[in-house]
Order: C-alpha cells, then sequence, then structure tokens
C-alpha cells in the first residue's frame, strides 16, 4: 500500500517512519504533515513535536488529548531510536486504542539497539501499529536516488528532466544527503528557470567536484598533513562514496604523475600542463612537490592499486581503508 493512499478519506491514526536514510523519511513525513494540514486547524494548538529520549511519554499523553478547534491533532515523536522502555511502554498502551482524531508520526533511523537492561522492541511495536491500521516505512527499501531527486526538485517548485536526475546521480552517487544538498545548489543556480537540464547538472556539480576533489589532491602532493585530513572529512562529510572518491583521486593523480614525468624531463610550466591536461596553477603545485621529493609513477599509482585492492578485500571498511592511504601518504 502506498503511502498516498492512506491519506483518504483521512490519514492513518499512525505512521511508523523509521530509516536509515534521513532524506527519505523526512521526505515520508512531509507527505504525511501535508496531508494532515486541511484539518489541523492552528498548529500552535495542534502539532505537536517531541523527542523520544525526553519528551516520548508526554507524546503519548498529548496524544491522546482531543484537537482543540479542529478536526485533527497531530503528534510527532522524534529520535525514535534514543527511547526507552518506558517511552514504548506507553506507545504499546496507546496504540491499542489509539485516539481517531489524532495522527501521531513516529521518527528515526530505527530501533534502539538491543543492550542489556533494553527489550527488543521492533516486532511488538511493528505488530501494534499494524493492528491499529497504521503504515510503516519499509526500514529495507532502497529508495530511487533518481525518483528522490526528481521529487525534491518538484517540492522545490522546479522540474529535473530525466537525463538531468540521471547525470545528478551518475556525478554525485546514491546518497540521498548529497543528492539533496546538490538540488538545492541546482534550484540556486538556474534561478527562475522551471527546469533543471543535464546541461546545468554537468556544469554546477562536475565544477564543485572537481574543485573539492582537486583541494585533497593538492594537499597529499605538498604533503600537507592537516589539510589532507581536513580535505579529506570534508568530501566524506558531503557524502561521497569513498569508492568514488578514491576513484577521483586516482583519475587526478594520474595526471599529476604525468605532469610531474614532463617536469622531470625538463618541460616548461605550458608543456607539462599539456602532459597532463592540468590548470596552470595545478602545474605549479606538482613543480614545487617534484622539487620537493613528489614520488615516482611507479610509487605513486602502486599505493592507489594497494588501496583499491583493499578495498575490494579487506574487512576494516572503504572508509578505513581511504582515510589509511591518506594518513599513510602524508606521514
Amino acid at each position: 500500500m502506498s503511502l498516498e493512499s492512506t491519506f483518504t478519506p483521512r490519514p492513518a491514526p499512525v505512521y511508523l517512519l523509521l530509516h536509515p536514510a534521513e532524506p527519505h523519511r523526512r521526505g515520508a513525513w512531509e507527505l504525511v504533515e501535508r496531508a494532515c494540514q486541511p484539518t489541523l486547524g492552528l498548529a500552535a494548538f495542534n502539532h505537536g513535536t517531541y523527542r523520544a529520549d525526553e519528551g516520548g511519554p508526554a507524546a503519548i499523553a498529548a496524544a491522546r488529548t482531543l484537537p482543540m478547534m479542529a478536526e485533527t491533532r497531530l503528534v510527532v515523536v522524534k529520535d525514535v531510536e534514543l527511547g526507552e522502555n518506558a517511552f514504548f511502554d506507553a506507545l504499546l498502551g496507546y496504540l491499542t486504542s489509539p485516539s481517531p482524531s489524532t495522527v501521531l508520526v513516529l521518527l528515526g533511523s530505527g530501533f534502539p539497539k538491543v543492550e542489556k537492561g533494553t527489550k527488543r522492541w521492533s516486532t511488538p511495536v511493528e505488530k501494534a501499529v499494524g493492528a491499529a491500521g497504521g503504515w510503516i516505512l519499509d526500514r529495507k527499501s532502497e529508495p530511487d536516488p533518481r525518483r528522490f531527486a526528481t521529487e525534491r526538485a518538484q517540492g522545490l517548485g522546479k522540474v529535473l528532466e530525466p537525463a538531468a536526475a540521471r547525470a545528478l546521480v551518475d556525478l554525485v552517487g546514491p546518497d540521498l544527503g548529497r543528492l539533496e544538498r546538490e538540488i538545492e545548489k541546482l534550484v540556486l543556480y538556474v534561478g527562475d528557470e522551471p527546469t533543471i537540464r543535464p546541461p546545468d547538472v554537468e556544469i554546477l556539480c562536475a565544477l564543485v567536484a572537481d574543485a573539492v576533489i582537486w583541494d585533497l589532491t593538492s594537499a597529499l602532493v605538498r604533503r600537507d598533513r592537516e589539510a589532507s585530513l581536513a580535505h579529506l572529512q570534508r568530501v566524506l562529510g558531503d557524502g561521497l562514496d569513498p569508492r568514488h572518491v578514491l576513484a577521483t583521486i586516482t583519475f587526478k593523480l594520474r595526471s599529476v604523475t604525468a605532469v610531474a614525468d614532463a617536469i622531470r624531463r625538463g618541460a616548461d610550466d605550458a608543456q607539462a600542463g599539456r602532459a597532463g591536461n592540468m590548470k596552470s596553477f595545478e602545474v605549479r603545485v606538482v613543480r614545487t612537490a617534484v622539487n620537493g621529493g613528489l614520488p615516482g609513477t611507479d610509487v605513486v599509482l602502486g599505493r592507489l592499486a594497494d588501496a583499491a585492492f583493499q578495498m575490494n578485500n579487506h574487512r576494516a571498511g572503504d572508509r578505513r581503508i581511504l582515510e589509511r592511504l591518506v594518513v599513510g601518504w602524508v606521514t
């Protein structure tokens, strides 16, 4: 059953929106909120937001309260993964007989981890939500990144062409958080234009990605430990997949080695730049690095090949392998 089908004749009494991808669950929550708005009346009276770890029991009490001068009361409980036993006990009690005038929304990345002194709440809560006529977001679902980007653009008043959606996912990757940020940038970039087209994506996203990756690559070439670690955390914090980062660094460092080899053969900056298709300011960085003892092509490409092999065969995880490469490079 689709989420939208639960909005008529009135929204379901409870929505369990738990998913590790925050933009995905937030998108579902925004749909529920819009469906409730026509019958909420004054939001200050009938729209309450709580945290499961601080105001969880208070949220359940609010859910039992009749709306003021309206048909619907909307109660939202965030951070369900932080809820304690008292909250879930109160929630299960409420779900045995939910208020017909309340829409209860439960938001979070998942259920609390099962530790000493805690219970496994996922099964009883999901069963109770289903028995109460509620709707559950599939926690194991893999949102389609193209559809997500298209819907996010639509929510911001723009049409994202299908070809532009494909180009965006190809350039940025499937991470929903990063896609959302890039869509917001694109909306600002196109201005009054109603449509986001492939050239817009290619110009904006490629330029941004190239500049960010060059910051990291140049820091590695200069053996600047502080800058390398700072730029690495920046690209990972932006949601770039470690494999995507490694692939892009590899592409840039191949250009670096071509330029470095040309410089070692006596080429001037213009000649060296053509050898690696690099800009003049990038060539100057490489020349300084060569004078400072930049390792040869075999060493550079060997390190990258080893990192790629480790990502495919080691249990440490892609991010850990990338961090190890960067730290080893600058120490």
